[in-house]
């Protein structure tokens, strides 16, 4: 009998993935006392050395080739946190952990909302991206490729989404038909909620914060629109004048977050000097925060559960897939937003006047995301005697997750 492991299973940097999800990999050093880190940069990507650093460690895995990844499955009944995409270069790696039963572990607790509808009226623009989903979807029904055996998701509306997709109706109505990606869903608190549970009565009101998701996003590129000289000099030349406007308004040093993808020394030429550029420290400036200013941007909900001001800025520099998606929060939470070619327009009493409400506005936004909202408001805002009806909900997500895949499979 093979032996059952624990695994987490990524694409690009680890310490992308150490920083992004470091509440899973500090529980998982308490949950679990054996865990494999597998790395498929390698085999998909074909980029060698990406994470050398890590190779000595016994438990990270890299294989060089699908051989030894079917050696490593034939070997282990594996159980995996996976986030592998849906295009042809992902196929055969699928085919693989189909072939072996992998049990595959879906993390969607980062707290934002997907806006399906949306994205697939963009996202299917692209044909090949359209076409290599559409086999990825049939080989899944006729199970050549996997199902997600459990996914964990942080908002209440992408799962009443995710209820609404086909697949799911018809398990519903005829549950020997099992054709659904997603065979479990859990509603889990959001991956901010775990950061900031014991750090809130910690928060201060030191900086103007720039959360990056911006023009040198990877993802603008690869959404239909050229990243020339040429607009990314304008592109910085109106942020530069929004940032030093609003510190002129409100006398506080601004902090440039910049996004783990983006090189943060390619930015650095681009920013006035008085712009201080920092990397993989999101989260410490956002809770020093007296204003944070975004597009949109994952951190851009850290700085609502911890009731920040929030400025949304926009500009058809970044793209028309970008412009569009932009505007989610001022739509959905009615923040101020602005126009960064208009930066003339932004007056300080405007903004005082948007803020008065903000609890209120913010507080319906925050209950997609938090199991007992109510507890939530008493332990961030200084009411500690919360008696909760169910413990485990207010668990952080990442023990909510682990101690679910732990009763389940081992």
């Amino acid at each position: 009998m093979k032996e059952k492991i624990l695994g987490y299973t990524f694409l690009g940097p680890f310490d992308r993935q150490k920083y992004v999800f470091k509440d899973l990999f500090q529980n998982l050093n308490k949950e679990f006392k054996k865990y494999y880190i597998i790395d498929l940069n390698c085999l998909i990507l074909k980029k060698k050395n990406i994470n050398k650093e890590y190779l000595k460690n016994k438990n990270f895995f890299s294989p060089k080739n699908y051989a030894e990844l079917d050696e490593f499955l034939k070997k282990y009944q594996l159980v995996t946190f996976i986030s592998l995409g849906k295009t042809f270069e992902y196929f055969r790696t699928l085919y693989l952990f189909k072939k072996y039963d992998v049990k595959l572990i879906l993390n969607m607790s980062i707290g934002v909302n997907k806006e399906f509808k949306f994205f697939k009226k963009k996202i299917f623009s692209f044909k090949n991206e359209k076409f290599s989903f559409l086999i990825f979807r049939f080989f899944v029904m006729i199970n050549i490729f996997p199902k997600i055996d459990h996914m964990f998701e942080g908002s209440l509306e992408n799962i009443d989404l995710i209820k609404k997709q086909i697949g799911q109706k018809i398990f519903r109505i005829f549950p020997f038909i099992n054709i659904k990606y997603i065979q479990n869903l859990h509603h889990i608190n959001c991956r901010a909620y775990d950061s900031y549970l014991n750090l809130s009565n910690k928060a201060r009101e030191d900086y103007i914060v720039f959360l990056d998701g911006g023009f040198d996003h990877p993802d603008v590129k690869r959404h239909g629109i050229g990243q020339s000289r040429k607009n990314r000099k304008k592109y910085y030349f109106f942020l530069n004048r929004i940032l030093l406007l609003l510190q002129k308004f409100y006398n506080k040093k601004i902090i440039f977050c910049v996004h783990p993808k983006v090189n943060s020394t390619v930015i650095k030429k681009y920013l006035s000097k008085k712009i201080k550029v920092i990397k993989y420290r999101t989260q410490y400036y956002i809770l020093r925060a007296h204003t944070t200013v975004s597009h949109e941007s994952s951190t851009t909900f850290d700085a609502l559960i911890l009731k920040k001001r929030l400025i949304n800025i926009n500009s058809r520099l970044m793209g028309p897939f970008y412009y569009d998606r932009n505007k989610y929060y001022p739509k959905r939470v009615n923040i101020p937003s602005y126009e960064m070619e208009n930066y003339q327009t932004i007056k300080k009493e405007d903004i005082e006047k948007f803020f008065k409400n903000k609890d209120d506005l913010y507080d319906d936004y925050l209950k997609n995301f938090v199991k007992n909202f109510k507890d939530y408001k008493k332990i961030y805002f200084g009411k500690k005697n919360s008696s909760l009806k169910n413990k485990y909900d207010n668990l952080p997500g990442t023990l909510q997750i682990l101690k679910t895949i732990k009763n389940q499979y081992f």
